[in-house]
Parts: C-alpha cells; structure tokens; sequence
C-alpha cells in the first residue's frame, strides 16, 4: 500500500475530506487561498500546510504531481 494511502487512512474522515479537497485543487490549479509555500533552496517545490498536515507538490508546466503526505516533524518531510 501506498505510504501516502496509509498516512491517509488514519486520519478522521472530516481530514480526509479536507485533504482530498486540497489535492483536487493542486491537481486543478486552483491554488488561490490555500497555505502555500515555496520550499527554499528547490525548484518548483512547494508545500501546503494544513495544521500540522504537509503537502509537498511540485508543478512542471501545467502539471502539479504530489510526492509527500505527512505530518509536519516527520523526517521524510524535513529532508525538504
């Protein structure tokens, strides 16, 4: 199973839903009002911040791809 599928699952349902909101939105472009940054020192990486739930994307042309789903002091997310 997918870590991000995993890391999805133990949420509650209303941060489920609320994440699957955000996704749609990166994945369609309509970025306006969400938390986003730019990651510094990377190109084209940027993260949305719910609470202390991370979403780091990347956007190549019109295409944003999602690459990491987890909590803000996990280590896979600081090596951003």
């Amino acid at each position: 199973m997918d870590k991000a599928k995993k890391f999805l699952k133990k949420l509650s349902e209303t941060q489920q839903d609320e994440i699957d909101k955000i996704l749609y939105k990166i994945e369609h472009g309509e970025i306006q009002g969400l938390d986003i940054k730019k990651l510094k020192g990377r190109q084209n990486l940027y993260r949305v911040r719910i609470g202390d739930i991370r979403i780091v994307f990347y956007k190549e042309g019109g295409i944003s791809n999602v690459i990491f789903i987890g909590r803000r002091g996990d280590s896979k997310y600081e090596r951003f």
